[in-house]
This record gives structure tokens, C-alpha cells and sequence, in this order.
């Protein structure tokens, strides 16, 4: 597992990236989710992504949420060479989101993290169904 880290944006500093996936259409794991926690306390600290389900996304593409307490997100993204700006912005309500090209290792360890959360889901989704109460009351793994 590779980590990779931001600096300081305008209000925190020393954040740890962590990848999931927004669920939308018919594939539920293109989409990259970008969240951060301090690399002191280990405590969430940002949510550097946002979706737009009506937007294309290229794959290995996010969009940045880089205002109110994300200030300076995008500035250390770049620094942090997690990746480079596409050109691409989009509005979000009275601001702006602007899309960032993941680098080649960042896309490659979320992608690594996404197949991941997905053998999780597909095992949860197995004990689920494996503890499902039958009609006498007992889940259908119990000895008869």
C-alpha cells in the first residue's frame, strides 16, 4: 500500500489521502471518492472530492472541492504532484469545482483501494446473506 500526502492548505495541514468510490450508474467503482485524515491524530480531516453525476469523468479523473474549509486543497494537490489540472471546472451551487487528472500511482493505488472495498462489500454482501433469518427464526448457517 502507498501512501500519499498533502501539505498545508489554508486552515490544516499534514493530511493522508484515502480513496473510495462514488456509487453512480450502472458501474458504481469508476468514480474516485477522495477523502483525507491528519497524519497526526489519524481523525478525518477532508473531503477533497465531489460528484457530479451528470458530468463525464474520465477514468483516473476527479473533481476537487477547494472552498470554505478546503481552501489551499488544490494548491497542495498540485505541489503533492497528486496530480494536474485538466482545464475543466464546473459550478457548484455559487462556486467552482475544478477537475485534476490523478497521476499515474495515485490512480493506480486507488484503483488498488477500490477493488479492495469491493472484495469487502462482496464478502459483507456473503455473511448477510449467510445470517438471513429463516421463517422458524433460525439464520440459514444454524444446525438444524
Amino acid at each position: 500500500m502507498k501512501t500519499f500526502t498533502i501539505g498545508r492548505t489554508k486552515y490544516s495541514e499534514n493530511h493522508e489521502l484515502q480513496f473510495a468510490f462514488y456509487v453512480v450508474g450502472d458501474n458504481p467503482y469508476e468514480r474516485i471518492a477522495i477523502t483525507a485524515k491528519n497524519t497526526e491524530t489519524g481523525e478525518p480531516s477532508l473531503t477533497i472530492t465531489c460528484n457530479f453525476p451528470e458530468l463525464e469523468v474520465n477514468p483516473g479523473h476527479v473533481w476537487v472541492k477547494s472552498w470554505g474549509e478546503n481552501q489551499g486543497v488544490l494548491a497542495a494537490m498540485i505541489e503533492a504532484k497528486i496530480g494536474t489540472l485538466t482545464g475543466r471546472r464546473t459550478a457548484a451551487g455559487h462556486v467552482t469545482s475544478h477537475e485534476l487528472k490523478l497521476s499515474d500511482a495515485v490512480f493506480k493505488e486507488a484503483r488498488r483501494c477500490i477493488a479492495e472495498l469491493r472484495k469487502l462489500e462482496t464478502i459483507a454482501k456473503a455473511v448477510n446473506a449467510d445470517e438471513t433469518p429463516t421463517r422458524e427464526g433460525r439464520s440459514n448457517n444454524a444446525s438444524r
